[in-house]
């Protein structure tokens, strides 16, 4: 397989991994829903047996989906599935029947991806009555950035911990146009809206154990609840010293990119001479492929600024604008290759051979395509972010986008009579199921 063969089936197994319901595989939690996050350990001394037993939030909801007959995203057929192919050594010790298949192959940053879209997905196809532990979840939570907003977009969804769903929508929705109104960047004021709704439904969450610890007499539990209302605390204060430091910096935004933009080079720039010097490389030769690198994070910058802009425009924005971007990013990296090139010639006792050109043809099928999914992408991502589609229908829209780009990218290619090895190798890779791939 060609590079961008390997790349694309790669990214066809996360996207398989992701969405098992072709496989006979499913998220359903059968109105039985409960989610867990947080970090904070708790250790006590257990009356029963006079241990010290430490327990968190994940602890508290396996305990409670025990006891109460509930169902976690790891008791449903998927989340068995990522769950036992993930195990640890402890784990696979114990039952052999589970393994590290997947970690092995995904690594952990996209096992996160793979485990964030199967959270999503079973927020997505929660039911009735949902039941939390959440209580000290950051904002860089699973639950807070993906399966909260997730749930309050969810029309099946009744109540979350006894509150009201569609309250709390409302609530959220109130919160960040007052926030908009008062100037506040709409990141952080989606950021701080929803912080809000996770301290009401946290709350909620404290009084069901406080009044089940008072009606039981349980004191270790009326201490677990107290220690959990700390943690939120301890939370909420990070939190608003973190906001404060984000909207300063918002504020002056401006100076401190400027700044920060200015050290950054000056460090690049240094860094990259050092290397070269190591390696072996004269002064002048080294001076000069530092002075290249920062031009290239110069170049590179200002298309993500282009980027972000082309963003900003949301639903308006316009395909054309698109593959103007996207014209820039291939000059930009040929620009980056070339730049090699002279630099490789200018080394001396290097030998040197002149790469090939990308194929014009290949380059121009691609900026089509990718600007064209990424117009797509902006869209969906502005409709979604307005309320006009459910998440069920962002999952939907965003696979048929992918799908329907790459059967364009296909044709473009066999048009061409480019990159026939990719398109042969995206066809062997179909209709292949999760199990027999890894």
């Amino acid at each position: 397989m060609k590079d961008k063969a390997k790349k694309e089936f790669y990214n066809k197994q996360v996207r398989d991994h992701t969405n098992l319901n072709g496989y006979g595989y499913s998220y359903a939690s059968d109105g039985l829903t409960m989610f867990y996050a947080g970090t904070y350990n708790h250790t006590y001394m257990d009356p029963k047996t006079q241990k010290q037993t430490s327990i968190n939030n994940w602890g508290r909801a396996k305990a409670y989906a025990k006891a109460n007959g509930m169902k976690p995203i790891y008791e449903t057929k998927s989340g068995r599935y990522l769950d036992n192919n993930t195990a640890n050594e402890k784990a696979i010790a114990e039952d052999k029947t589970k393994t590290n298949k997947l970690n092995d192959y995904f690594g952990r940053w996209d096992m996160k991806r793979i485990w964030t879209s199967a959270s999503r997905s079973y927020a997505a196809r929660a039911e009735g009555s949902i039941r939390t532990f959440v209580a000290g979840a950051s904002e860089y939570s699973i639950f807070r950035r993906t399966e909260l907003p997730t749930i309050l977009n969810n029309k099946k969804v009744t109540n979350i911990n006894g509150v009201d769903r569609k309250d709390l929508q409302a609530q959220r929705k109130q919160e960040f146009k007052k926030l908009r109104a008062e100037g506040i960047p709409a990141r952080l004021a989606s950021i701080k809206a929803t912080a809000k709704i996770h301290n009401i439904v946290t709350e909620a969450e404290l009084k069901i154990d406080m009044k089940k610890a008072e009606l039981s007499k349980d004191k270790m539990l009326r201490r677990d609840v107290q220690k959990r209302a700390e943690d939120q605390k301890t939370q909420n204060k990070i939190e608003a010293e973190d906001f404060k430091q984000r909207l300063e910096m918002s504020k002056h935004k401006d100076a401190f990119v400027e700044k920060y933009t200015s050290d950054r080079f000056k460090a690049i720039e240094k860094k990259t001479y050092d290397k070269k010097i190591r390696s072996g490389l004269d002064h002048a030769t080294a001076n000069l492929a530092a002075k290249h690198r920062v031009k290239q994070v110069q170049e590179r910058a200002a298309l993500m600024q282009v980027n972000m802009r082309l963003r900003d425009q949301g639903e308006n924005l316009k395909r054309q604008d698109s593959l103007i971007y996207y014209r820039a990013s291939h000059q930009h990296r040929e620009t980056v290759k070339d730049d090699k090139d002279i630099l490789s010639k200018k080394i001396q006792g290097v030998n040197h051979k002149d790469r090939q050109r990308t194929n014009a043809q290949k380059a121009d099928a691609d900026i089509k395509c990718d600007s064209r999914k990424f117009t797509f992408m902006v869209r969906l991502d502005a409709a979604k972010e307005k309320g006009k589609i459910t998440e069920q229908t962002y999952i939907s829209r965003k696979d048929n986008i992918e799908k329907t780009i790459e059967r364009e990218r296909t044709s473009l290619y066999k048009e061409n009579n480019i990159g026939r090895h990719y398109a042969s190798a995206r066809i062997k890779t179909e209709h292949t199921a999760p199990k027999h791939t890894i």
